[in-house]
């Protein structure tokens, strides 16, 4: 199980099983915060991938969803920000699976498990941004429920 919440938003994500879970959402007015954190969190790579203008909208919200996606894999991995972000790539980010390079992964997080959702809009609405990590060797599926 794995709960997140921002600005006035609360998202809960459980499995069935023992699958490893992690999940985050950030309200779209994070954009300053993930802004000043960028250089930080993302390899130059990522950066590039992105858009490294940070005065585009669309490059914004591209490095809220990476942030996303990391701190959910973070979450699941049991590890939280108490571990650099920067030395978890997500390469190839808009391709499904996407990539993930991270040399200093926990021995019992087996990379090639983690499987990535981006929240739907339509879930979580226009004014913020999701993701859920979830480790397992099973494929998932995300189901919404309201």
């Amino acid at each position: 199980m794995s709960l997140s919440h921002s600005a006035g938003l609360a998202v809960l994500a459980i499995t069935p099983s023992s699958a490893k879970v992690g999940l985050d959402v950030e309200g779209v007015d994070s954009f300053d915060r993930v802004k000043r954190i960028a250089s930080l969190a993302f390899s130059p790579r990522e950066r590039a991938e992105d858009g490294d203008t940070t005065e585009s909208v669309v490059a914004r919200l591209a490095q809220t969803r990476r942030w996303c996606r990391k701190e959910a894999i973070l979450k699941a991995a049991r590890v939280g920000l108490a571990t650099s972000m920067s030395g978890l790539e997500i390469l190839d980010a808009y391709v499904q699976p996407a990539r993930l390079s991270w040399p200093t992964a926990p021995a019992d997080l087996p990379v090639t498990q983690v499987q990535l959702f981006d929240l739907e809009p339509e879930f979580v609405g226009k004014d913020h941004i999701g993701a859920v990590a979830c480790v397992s060797a099973d494929s998932y599926e995300l189901q919404y429920v309201d």
